[in-house]
């Protein structure tokens, strides 16, 4: 079992970001290992990064998450955006971007 997610967990226009009480890393940690110890080890995360991000990079591509210390969890993992990943041989590209927005707002430029 796989799951994937991905950004923007914390966007950095969110006015929400300011009203955390601990640093966006530790409560972004804290987050994962709660997913984690929910889903159990069999369950294998994938979490891909978002340019939008507080706690990212601010250029397209997107390195993975950095975290200070790092994650307990051996069966998280975390990726870069964009990226393709292999899951039981089945090719899975990945992006975070919104790119059905991008294609709308071409469609209705003039």
């Amino acid at each position: 079992d796989v799951l994937i997610l991905t950004g923007a967990f914390f966007d950095c226009k969110s006015s929400m970001i300011f009203d955390l009480a601990t640093e966006v890393d530790e409560h972004f940690r804290k987050m994962l290992t709660s997913i984690s110890d929910r889903l159990g080890e069999e369950t294998k995360i994938v979490v891909v990064s978002s340019v939008e991000d507080i706690n990212s990079s601010a250029c397209y591509p997107t390195r993975p998450y950095r975290f200070r210390k790092e994650l307990d969890n051996s069966n998280i993992f975390l990726a870069p955006d964009p990226c393709i990943l292999d899951v039981s041989g089945i090719k899975i590209g990945i992006t975070s971007v919104d790119i059905t927005q991008h294609l709308a707002d071409s469609e209705f430029c003039m």
